[in-house]
């Protein structure tokens, strides 16, 4: 959703924030010396970094975390630093948007361009958890269908995912019972600790199925999500019904 806010809600975004900090050890030490082997992937390679861009156009973003992307830099962002105009082209606020949902102004002398802004973001936001909680599973009422998370470039190892869920409980922040577990398939029931929702998820290699329950809160599958771009992997999709949704983008 990030992306979405950066391209479309300002074409004078001013800069970004971008992190990453993996969350799965690898099986074995790395070597500290990062390739020089520009055609390697560096999401592999990187277990940690924070750059803040500062540009004044939009398409010089574009080319610069394009350039990223084709050498495989993790591109999260943290925060989107916007710059807003009137018709004579005269700043009338500058503000951050962060990951979270927090809004931070930097300088300004319209409050109704920031006040207009949230409510933007808000309408979309609430548009889109619409639609992942209309497909919450009811048996009784025979509705729902399960919430796939594919990792579109690399392979996850569940095991070493599910102990990243219970190493980093306040990050992640649900608590996970394993049903069934076996080598490349692991089976959960979850309750989210921040409403006491519960849901269910499938992990195997290459996707996450989310099982939400009719008392669960579509804030579950926004902040694992979020958690999964930021500490896990940057490049996900994710599938209601075999259909993509384009709430990542």
């Amino acid at each position: 959703m990030m992306e979405d806010y950066r391209k479309n809600y300002s074409k004078q975004s001013l800069g970004a924030s971008l992190n990453f900090k993996q969350l799965i050890a690898e099986k074995e030490p790395k070597d500290q010396r990062l390739s020089t082997d520009v055609s390697e992937d560096l999401e592999g390679e990187i277990d940690n970094y924070a750059l803040r861009i500062w540009l004044n156009r939009s398409e010089k973003m574009d080319y610069v975390l394009k350039s990223f992307k084709q050498i495989g830099l993790p591109i999260n962002y943290n925060y989107l630093n916007y710059a807003f105009y009137n018709e004579d082209n005269e700043l009338i606020m500058k503000e951050n948007f962060h990951r979270d949902g927090k809004f931070t102004i930097n300088k300004g002398i319209e409050l109704i361009q920031h006040i207009n802004f949230v409510h933007k973001v808000r309408d979309d936001y609430s548009s889109k958890l619409n639609l992942i909680e209309d497909y919450r599973i009811d048996w009784t009422k025979k509705k729902g269908d399960l919430i796939k998370i594919l990792f579109t470039k690399k392979d996850i190892d569940p095991k070493k995912l599910y102990q990243s869920f219970k190493s980093y409980k306040s990050t992640f922040r649900m608590i996970i019972i394993p049903l069934f577990k076996e080598k490349d398939y692991y089976f959960f029931d979850c309750l989210d600790t921040h409403t006491g929702g519960r849901f269910s998820l499938q992990i195997s290699k290459r996707q996450i199925l989310v099982n939400l329950k009719p008392d669960s809160c579509g804030n579950v599958v926004f902040r694992l999500l979020s958690n999964l771009q930021k500490h896990i992997s940057s490049e996900i999709s994710i599938e209601i019904d075999n259909q993509d949704l384009k709430i990542l983008n």
